[in-house]
Parts: C-alpha cells; sequence; structure tokens
C-alpha cells in the first residue's frame, strides 16, 4: 500500500509543479514562485491599502433614506400616484409597498430573494435585529428572513437614487439660490468627472466646483466639491431655495467655462495617477514576461525529455508555445486595459449654487 501512495505520489508531482506556473493571476499578483533557489528570490512586496471615505450630504443612510422618500413621496402624491410608506425612526426600521418599477428591480435577484407580489418590504439599519429575523427564518425553514437589511447597495437606495435624478429633465441640473455661506454675487457650478479605464470601470472619479466672483467669466477658483460643501455649510443646515427668483442667463455662458476648467482640472488628476501607475504597470509586464520565460524554459525541459518521434515532439512543442503565447497575450491586454485609462474625462453639471450680488 505504501509502495502504491508513493509511485501516485511520484505521478502527480510533475503536474503539481506544472500547475503552479499555469496559475498567473496568482503569480502575478501574489507570491511569485522562483524557479531556482528560494534563498535568492526577494520577498514579495505587499500591497499598499488605503481605505478612503466617501462625501455624503447626510450623517447617515437613514437620513439620507428618509429625506429622498420624503420627496418622492409629495411628487408621487401630486401625480396621483400615492406611496405606501410607514417609518418608525425608533426602530430604525421602515415599511413600504413597493411600485412597479422597484419591484422590477428585485428581478435581477434570485428568485429566493426576491419578496412576494403581495408583500410589503420591511428594512432596517440595526443589524441585531436582521440577526433576529435570520435567526427567526432558520427556525421556520424559510430562506427569506422577514426584514431585509438597509444598505448602500440595497435596492431601495438605487431607486431612490434614480427617481431623484429624473426629477430633473435630461441636460438640466437645480440652481440653488442661496442668501448666506456665499459672497455676493458668487457663482459655484458642481460637476462630477471621471475617466474610466479600458474595461469601462471608472478610475478618476471627482467632483469639482468652479467658483466665478460675479456674473463675468472669470474664474475666481477650481476646486474639490467637498471644500466649498464644508464652506457652504451643505448637509449641516437647511438652506431656503427661493424658487421663485428668475435664474440669470449668465448662467449659461458661466457653464461653457466651467466645463472646460473642470476638464482640465479631471485631466491633471489623470496625469497624477498614470504618474503613480506607470511604474506599476511597468513592474506588471515584466513579472509577465518572467513568468512567460519560465514556462518556456519548462517546455524547453519537457521536450528533451520526451522520448517521442522527433515529427510528434515538435508538433506538440508548437501546440504548447501557441498556448502559451496566447494565455499571455491575454493576459497583458487584460493588465493594459485595467490599468489605462482613456484620454477624455466625462462630464456631469450637478448643481449650481448662487448668491444675488
Amino acid at each position: 500500500m505504501d509502495a502504491l501512495e508513493e509511485a501516485m505520489d511520484a505521478n502527480a508531482k510533475p503536474y503539481l509543479e506544472q500547475g503552479s506556473g499555469d496559475s498567473l493571476f496568482e503569480e502575478l499578483f501574489g507570491a511569485e514562485v522562483g524557479s531556482g533557489d528560494p534563498g535568492n528570490e526577494p520577498p514579495a512586496a505587499q500591497p499598499q491599502v488605503k481605505q478612503g471615505t466617501t462625501l455624503s450630504l447626510f450623517p447617515s443612510l437613514w437620513a439620507y433614506v428618509n429625506t429622498a422618500l420624503e420627496q418622492l413621496s409629495e411628487q408621487m402624491s401630486r401625480r396621483g400616484e400615492p406611496l405606501d410608506v410607514k417609518i418608525f425612526p425608533e426602530q430604525g426600521c421602515m415599511e413600504i409597498t413597493p411600485p412597479s418599477d422597484l419591484r422590477r428591480r428585485y428581478e435581477r435577484y434570485p428568485k429566493e430573494l426576491r419578496p412576494a407580489q403581495d408583500r410589503r418590504l420591511v428594512l432596517s439599519t440595526e443589524v441585531a435585529a436582521l440577526q433576529r429575523a435570520l435567526e427567526q427564518a432558520r427556525r421556520k425553514d424559510s430562506a427569506r428572513p422577514e426584514l431585509e437589511y438597509l444598505w448602500d447597495l440595497h435596492p431601495l437606495v438605487d431607486w431612490l437614487a434614480d427617481r431623484g435624478q429624473l426629477a430633473f429633465a435630461r441636460h438640466c441640473a437645480p440652481v440653488l439660490m442661496l442668501n448666506s455661506g456665499l459672497d455676493p454675487g458668487q457663482v459655484v457650478m458642481v460637476l462630477q468627472g471621471s475617466i474610466p479605464n479600458r474595461k469601462g470601470v471608472p478610475v478618476v472619479q471627482e467632483w469639482v466646483g468652479v467658483s466665478f466672483a460675479g456674473p463675468g467669466l472669470r474664474v475666481a477658483a477650481v476646486e474639490p466639491f467637498a471644500a466649498i460643501a464644508q464652506r457652504v455649510g451643505l448637509g449641516r443646515q437647511h438652506l431656503a431655495n427661493r424658487q421663485a427668483v428668475a435664474i440669470p442667463e449668465s448662467l449659461k455662458a458661466q457653464r461653457a467655462v466651467a466645463v472646460k476648467e473642470a476638464s482640465a482640472y479631471l485631466l491633471a488628476c489623470k496625469q497624477r495617477w498614470e504618474a503613480w501607475m506607470q511604474p506599476e504597470l511597468n513592474a506588471q509586464q515584466e513579472r509577465l514576461q518572467r513568468l512567460r520565460d519560465r514556462q518556456v524554459q519548462r517546455l524547453t525541459l519537457d521536450h528533451a525529455k520526451d522520448r517521442s518521434t522527433q515529427q510528434v515532439r515538435d508538433k506538440k512543442r508548437a501546440e504548447s508555445m501557441k498556448q502559451i503565447d496566447v494565455r499571455f497575450q491575454d493576459h497583458q491586454r487584460f493588465v493594459r486595459e485595467v490599468m489605462t485609462i482613456e484620454a477624455a474625462p466625462y462630464l456631469k453639471l450637478v448643481a449650481v449654487l448662487h448668491r444675488e450680488a
């Protein structure tokens, strides 16, 4: 029995060793396996992970959802489509009968996670409440708890965000007429900018404010929106928006200048990102090349040990080389597309802050 196990282990060893060369992602992004003396291999550098915070004008997700539901309920009531929602702030819980467009979002989920057609949604931001609901579902052998956890990626949150955007017509943005927080005559145009990589994933994302001292086209400042929100007090106090005030025509001319300035701001961010990423891109390409050379070397050794005829050996080697070339070309293309971003930013005017002179 021991002899059989030793023979099986010996037969499996070449395939296990070869497998370490095929798992390119593990070698590329993890610890690279050396082909020589492990003591001569430099230790793999640990990736530096930085955790940031997202700017929000609301103190919590619960506050955002409450405010959005209040505004949406008023809009739907004016259209004769009342929204059936009950909020229990003391328990951090709410109940809502999902409208048809919200229910359609659940169709993307597995059947076990979709609510029944005639069932109200019960949502909570309390983790302890969700744990109790999960325990009750397990006792009842139910695949779906009676309570859903309300978090940033919940379908309700996405639905509210989309509904909020539909409150304004296409190519339109809200103009907030302030009587404090800005200098008299000051205009701030808030733009959201993003630059995706070649996979279409946004890599550089910035909210930027372009300030004008008055109705003219001279730009006073271009700065992150977070600084403007802090200075104006957005999210920390209620600001009256006098809707009866006419929107100045000068804003239309300033809009084109703001887009140009914000584009230059995003391009500067792009250059900083590329300068930071280029050494990493070069390092990944070099590592890919080393891995390819290692597999070619292993293929050469296997070819030398092969006892087949020369024609069969050459055919097998050509097929293996083709597989190696295709594999590494795909990986090189993937790395380039992920770590290379597009040339021009995408900009969207989000809002305009204005104070009369």
